[in-house]
């Protein structure tokens, strides 16, 4: 099931990605910081989708404590590779995500 809400950030201000994972980031009209994590059915069984969730969101949490930037949405879409990569390489592609967004949004 797609949502409207992801539907409208594909074609986004910024976007990246690695080999873990792929971020969209767009500026909405809401003055909070909006994430979504997806993975879809390519990476797996329910159990394995999850645990991709999990982990984008264990990697994303303290750059979100830290995030200056207010009416953001970002997306993550998890890849197959994140279910074995070590949580040290999510860690980095994480780090250059939110570099990138960071970078953009106060241009």
């Amino acid at each position: 099931m797609v949502f409207p809400e992801f539907v409208a950030y594909w074609g986004s201000i910024v976007n990246k990605s690695s080999d873990v994972a792929t971020s969209d980031a767009q500026l909405n009209p809401s003055p909070l910081l909006r994430c979504g994590f997806v993975a879809s059915r390519k990476v797996g069984n329910a159990v394995k989708r999850n645990r991709c969730k999990r982990r984008l969101r264990a990697a994303f949490y303290p750059y979100f404590i830290k995030m200056p930037v207010n009416s953001l949405s970002v997306i993550f879409v998890a890849r197959h590779s994140l279910l074995t990569c070590a949580f040290t390489k999510i860690d980095e592609a994480m780090q250059k995500v939110i570099n990138r967004i960071q970078n953009n949004m106060s241009v």
